[in-house]
């Protein structure tokens, strides 16, 4: 469902567990957003046309979320926008992700995007070959992007 600021602490939990689950992401222990920063962005952007925060859950739990953005809405490039998602690992290789990404491919064909960019690390064998499998397309690799535990 989309995500509303009285999201912010599960969205906090959630990113807070992957950063001690896995490196495909981002996100580092201990290093979340200050919550106040978060609520007003995340207020700002309510209407926003294209901007969208997607969560997963289970019960009460957020245990995958989806953010769809654009850097900036300039005249050349505003058909293009760009997608972060990370789940709990406990949930990976259930369809959570692919159905995130039919929600957005959606949403982006109603507020017309035609391009859809991802970053996404080589060793995230999974998120790969999802998006793979849902059309997407590897234009370029990075060399040396990341430096993880003493490994590029």
């Amino acid at each position: 469902r989309k995500l509303t600021p009285d999201d912010i602490d599960a969205f906090l939990d959630l990113r807070e567990a992957i950063s001690h689950e896995t490196t495909h992401t981002l996100q580092i222990p201990g290093k979340a957003p200050e919550r106040e920063t978060l609520l007003k962005r995340w207020t700002d952007q309510i209407t926003h046309a294209v901007n969208l925060r997607l969560g997963a859950f289970d019960g009460k739990d957020m245990v995958a979320v989806i953010m769809f953005y654009q850097d900036e809405p300039h005249p050349w490039i505003k058909h293009i926008a760009k997608f972060g998602m990370y789940s709990r690992k406990a949930y990976w290789g259930q369809g959570i992700g692919r159905r995130l990404l039919d929600l957005i491919e959606n949403h982006a064909a109603g507020c017309g995007i035609t391009r859809i960019e991802a970053l996404v690390r080589t060793q995230n064998d999974l998120g790969v070959n999802l998006y793979k499998k849902a059309g997407y397309t590897i234009e370029g690799t990075k060399k040396s992007a990341a430096f993880i535990d003493g490994v590029y």
